[in-house]
């Protein structure tokens, strides 16, 4: 019994003692985290180093323990702390220029859009703007096309060879896996659910995904050939021939950069240019040391509210990711809210839930009566996300948005085969009535049943495509013939009446402001972000704790069967969805 008691007391120490140093080390951390940055010198260039770096919508900087994590090589960056961050540099007298280094950066391609037209907007303020890279992705360059001048390493690698999207397909594993899986949809484009019932593309599929992934390679090479002065047929014919793989010669030769370079005269190269009588008297300030220094300077009595839309639609209540009955929270409340004139939504997301979208169309529509309400298309604004969206008094988007999407689907899995054949379960089931176990994800439709579900998403289609033709006062015959859930880029869909306006989040918020008659205004952000902790604590709290160690412990490759068992679990009732996953690159 004592030494019971002995390995008792010692556990209890051992504890205490562990949550004494976690203590410690939290406030040591975080004090250091809450250190500021020092002042930004004379003289100074702005250095953005995007190497490696994962571009998100937002990103909340107060890990104290990001140093310490697994991705500590990778670093996230938030598209409006960017903007901020060279809007706050144009004016900036200390800042004399900004170095761009490059390497890898992973985002898509609105995003790039959106920073590279930031980029631009600083140097309309007469400052420069030079590019660095060694290990240059297509993606790297598309922005490096903002700067004044690009340099690369002379043994540096460059990769230019046009845009591919991959498409993963499902059926053969479902049908190994006796997963039986009903599709109901309204659309002929609508190929969400193409994956799950076959093992290729359908000629209409193809059709759509070749179209806007050539209008948003147009994009590109249009930029691209403008900035860099030399012919857009060129720009095609390099990236045809694969000229520049591992040839930092050709690079130069064909104009695509100005120098070739190491890193030490890069150096001296871009101290020369901000100060070129004492390039001792020049300093850098990195993108992170800066934005701590960033401080709001507008004080005024109106605001403009930027609310975040970003993730999957779904049923329940939502998060950072995900778009839920938060959002119909957020929106009530700034309803309320007297000093917010004019609202901007920034949308993000493929869709989702059919339900929750009405929802949020509802809220959009009563907020929109009494100020202005202008939607900023990120990446995607597509099937639920452009639902959310065709009420807005003004649509923008990106040129290289995908949207539209106006189409549903209801998928319907059954597992009943898979219980009895693959794991020797047989379930017994007992019934009031001839359909009590309907839906119930263990027995595939009758013929009648399959049938009041088509009805009830015909209905969903049909109020869907009414919504768009009244919010864009547009006739319901066009709209369904746009529409079919075909997916269409913001260049498309603007030639096709679905936005008003090509640009980024700066322009719809000038346009938001114009419309309210403000002139001095201030950025409110909605939701307002979770502290490192809140979100610590969320991520650690039941189901989604195990969801969360399982996937984090599995490598990426494992992405789309993770997104398989997603599916498969997750979606009920009617769907408002992009197309599956399809990743560019």
């Amino acid at each position: 019994m004592k030494g019971f008691f002995k390995i008792m007391l010692a556990t209890m120490a051992g504890m205490l003692l562990l949550g004494v140093i976690m203590f410690v080390l939290l406030l040591v951390v975080g004090l250091a985290s809450m250190s500021g940055s020092p002042a930004v010198k004379p003289n100074s260039v702005l250095v953005l180093d995007v190497r490696n770096a994962e571009v998100q919508e937002r990103v909340s900087g107060d890990n104290p323990y990001q140093m310490f994590a697994a991705d500590r090589g990778v670093s996230y960056i938030g598209l409006n702390d960017w903007d901020a961050v060279l809007k706050n540099a144009a004016d900036d007298q200390n800042i004399k220029g900004v170095s761009l280094e490059l390497g890898q950066i992973s985002a898509s391609p609105a995003t790039l859009e959106a920073m590279r037209d930031a980029l631009l907007r600083f140097k309309k303020s007469g400052k420069f703007v030079y590019a660095y890279g060694i290990s240059m992705s297509q993606g790297d360059y598309y922005l490096a096309t903002a700067a004044d001048s690009i340099f690369l390493h002379p043994v540096g690698t460059m990769m230019f060879n046009g845009l591919s999207a991959q498409v993963m397909f499902y059926k053969e594993l479902l049908d190994k896996l006796d997963v039986d899986v009903q599709i109901v949809r309204h659309g002929a484009y609508k190929s969400a659910v193409e994956p799950f019932i076959s093992r290729k593309m359908s000629e209409a599929n193809r059709e759509q995904v070749t179209e806007y992934l050539q209008s948003v390679w147009g994009v590109f090479c249009k930029d691209i050939a403008t900035a860099r002065k030399i012919d857009e047929k060129s720009v095609r014919v390099v990236a045809d021939n694969l000229m520049l793989f591992d040839n930092p010669h050709a690079a130069l030769s064909t104009r695509f950069v100005d120098g070739l370079a190491y890193d030490d005269v890069y150096r001296r190269i871009l101290k020369t240019r901000a100060y070129a009588r004492d390039t001792a008297k020049v300093c850098e300030v990195a993108y992170s040391d800066y934005l701590q220094n960033l401080h709001s300077s507008v004080s005024a009595p109106y605001k403009v509210a930027v609310v975040y839309a970003t993730g999957t639609v779904v049923d329940g209540e939502g998060g950072q990711d995900e778009i839920g009955s938060d959002m119909l929270e957020t929106l009530r409340k700034l309803r309320e809210e007297k000093s917010v004139k004019a609202v901007v939504l920034r949308i993000n997301s493929g869709g989702g839930s059919g339900l929750m979208s009405e929802q949020i169309w509802r809220e959009v529509t009563l907020l929109k009566r009494d100020r202005p309400v202008i939607v900023s298309m990120g990446d995607y604004a597509a099937s639920g996300g452009y639902y959310i969206a065709c009420v807005a008094d003004r649509i923008v988007a990106e040129p290289t948005t995908i949207t539209g999407s106006i189409g549903v689907f209801w998928m319907v899995p059954s597992l009943g085969r898979t219980l009895s054949r693959k794991l020797g379960v047989d379930v017994e089931t007992v019934n009031t009535n001839s359909s009590s176990d309907w839906l119930n994800g263990l027995r595939t439709m009758t013929e009648s049943e399959y049938d009041i579900v088509q009805q009830s998403v015909d209905r969903f289609y049909d109020t869907f495509v009414r919504r768009v033709a009244d919010g864009r006062r547009l006739g319901v015959r066009y709209v369904d013939g746009i529409a079919q859930g075909r997916v269409w880029t913001g260049e498309q869909a603007l030639g096709k009446g679905l936005v008003d306006t090509l640009g980024g989040l700066d322009l719809a918020i000038r346009i938001a402001a114009e419309q309210a008659k403000l002139s001095k205004y201030a950025i409110m952000e909605r939701p307002v972000m979770e502290n490192f902790f809140s979100r610590m604590l969320t991520a650690m709290s039941g189901a989604r704790a195990v969801r969360n160690s399982s996937r984090n412990a599995l490598p990426a490759a494992f992405a789309p069967y993770l997104e398989l068992e997603r599916t498969l679990r997750g979606r009920s009732g009617v769907q408002a969805m992009l197309p599956y996953q399809i990743t560019i690159r």
